[in-house]
């Protein structure tokens, strides 16, 4: 039994029809019917997303191998077929590129550490100060911002190239806890070369590979650890000075005297002697940073430690960089490094050219110990030195000390180990360029032949010509109300000559090629050549009021001593 239904028809059936004999057909209308959506064709190979067609007989022909419309089969121009294993091959290939670079690298850092853990004294060897430094940078974290090699500039310059020479791979400096680790380890096992009988030897050999400032203070702190590395660094104090001296022109000064400086004191705190050539390169240095307090510290150092301060060619140096500071030609000078007040610095110069500090009594190391026994060249730049600072009472008593008297005492010559073949003449040859830059002195110097036949009056004239010349408004001093008071003796003189650069640091520090004075030897003479302090600065403040510009000009300049006789 069969019967139509729908969704609406309600079924109703006898009570005694069995209901197994029921078939029951719906009938859905159109409007139900669900459409079949569009078959996805993407996933499907293209044999079945393409109609299929039948081929005709043309192109069963052309399929055809004997076909004369068909080009040969060239191995040249169609290739090869693959072989099955080819595409597996391509996708190992990366895979053992990049597995040989990793062994590579792995080697090259291997032979770093070895290298740099076999060299006994080498300046990559990790200090504590190194896991110090990444552990407050925290350089690990940012170690893709790290610079290369070539980045002098950067301040975390020093952490790639330690990395690189004690083997620490790259996955460790991404890593704080890690890259501490190998650090450690690496400086554990370093530290466990003991002492040996070629330790000179071999400091001396690293000595010599350091190329730049950076190697070389890393080897001096390593050594300066233990009491060993003093003796170390006293033996080879002549090949330190050298390398020194051969980076010292690519070196900032201050990062030098740093340097320097620090390793004397460390000297010093282990009750050591510091090596006086040592010393003597430090106050090269001081001197190149302008810091002339700093530089007389050390040359008192260098006579209390029995050295002598004599060196005709290292004074000269010396007296033309002071020259050159009295009044530079560039205001704020970029070699003064450390004191930019003038009067501290006019004071300073004045204490290196005398000994006498403002406001001590006890006088201190300067270059007055040692001037009377120099070159006539030398004894002229250094009264020119003092004549630029307005110093004149000072020049009394430097004109009434008899060079001849000063020169019959014998001098020792500054080389502390007689048994080192290096003189000190080689190292101020080595250091000239050093101190002075290179920049001739404002003093007119004449040549040595007819220096020898000045006599010293002549000479001292020569000094106050320059001076005057260089800066003519220091006779504007004689104006000072103060200028002829004097104490008549050495010590309060001068005081008087500190408080008057105090007080006219302004015109001490200034260049005026303005008015000329002659300075004449007879006049000098007459002046510096009183026997009294107090009628030498009278005559001197006549003689400038008179040369004045509103007196006479520069062709008429004469002195009250040729119009007056000696009534000044």
């Amino acid at each position: 039994m069969q019967r139509s239904g729908g969704l609406s028809l309600s079924h109703v059936f006898p009570l005694r029809m069995p209901t197994s004999n029921i078939q029951i057909r719906f009938k859905s209308h159109q409007r139900h019917r669900r459409r079949r959506l569009w078959p996805n064709t993407k996933d499907l190979p293209l044999r079945n997303n393409y109609i299929s067609f039948e081929a005709s007989n043309l192109l069963l022909d052309l399929d055809a191998e004997d076909s004369s419309y068909v080009r040969p089969y060239d191995e040249d121009i169609d290739g090869v077929p693959a072989l099955a294993r080819r595409h597996s091959s391509i996708v190992l290939h990366q895979f053992k590129r990049r597995v040989a670079a990793f062994e590579r690298l792995s080697k090259k850092l291997d032979d770093n550490f070895n290298y740099t853990a076999t060299t006994k004294f080498n300046c990559w060897h990790i200090s504590d100060y190194d896991i110090l430094s990444v552990a407050l940078d925290d350089i690990c974290i940012d170690i893709a911002e790290l610079p290369s090699a070539d980045a002098k500039s950067h301040p975390n310059k020093s952490m790639i190239d330690i990395f690189r020479w004690n083997g620490i791979p790259r996955p460790a400096k991404t890593s704080f806890p890690l890259t501490v680790a190998y650090m450690l380890r690496r400086q554990q096992l370093i530290q466990r070369q003991p002492t040996g009988v070629n330790d000179k030897r071999l400091f001396k050999k690293a000595l010599e590979k350091c190329e730049d400032f950076f190697t070389l203070e890393r080897l001096i702190a390593k050594a300066t650890r233990t009491p060993q590395g003093y003796e170390l660094i006293s033996f080879c104090v002549l090949t330190l000075l050298v390398r020194v001296c051969l980076i010292m022109t690519n070196t900032a000064p201050p990062e030098m005297l740093s340097f320097l400086n620090n390793l004397i004191l460390n000297f010093k705190s282990r009750k050591l002697r510091a090596p006086l050539l040592l010393i003597w390169l430090a106050y090269v240095t001081a001197l190149r940073c302008r810091a002339f307090t700093t530089a007389q510290k050390y040359l008192k150092i260098i006579r209390d430690g029995g050295g002598s301060l004599y060196n005709s060619q290292g004074i000269f140096e010396t007296l033309q960089v002071l020259e050159k500071s009295i009044a530079p030609i560039i205001p704020n000078n970029v070699e003064s490094y450390f004191e930019w007040d003038t009067i501290p610095q006019l004071l300073a110069i004045y204490g290196l050219l005398i000994g006498r500090v403002l406001g001590e009594e006890m006088r201190q190391a300067s270059l007055h110990d040692v001037i009377f026994k120099c070159e006539l060249e030398t004894y002229q730049l250094y009264v020119s030195c003092l004549a630029r600072l307005g110093c004149f009472r000072t020049l009394w008593y430097i004109w009434h000390t008899h060079r001849k008297d000063a020169m019959e005492i014998p001098v020792e010559s500054f080389t502390p180990n007689q048994e080192d073949d290096f003189s000190m003449t080689n190292f101020i040859n080595t250091t000239k360029m050093s101190m002075g830059g290179g920049v001739a002195s404002d003093v007119e110097t004449l040549p040595k032949d007819l220096n020898k036949q000045l006599s010293e009056k002549e000479a001292f004239s020569i000094a106050l010509q320059s001076a005057f010349k260089t800066n003519s408004r220091l006779a504007e001093l004689a104006q000072a109300p103060r200028f002829a008071h004097t104490a008549n003796q050495f010590n309060g003189d001068c005081q008087l000559d500190m408080e008057n650069i105090v007080q006219s640091a302004d015109v001490i520090s200034t260049r005026d090629y303005g008015h000329f004075y002659p300075f004449k030897p007879g006049d000098v003479d007459m002046i510096f050549g009183k026997p009294s302090i107090q009628e030498a600065m009278s005559a001197l403040q006549s003689y400038l009021s008179w040369n004045a510009p509103r007196h006479v000009t520069r062709d008429e300049a004469s002195s009250p001593v040729q119009n007056q006789g000696s009534g000044l």
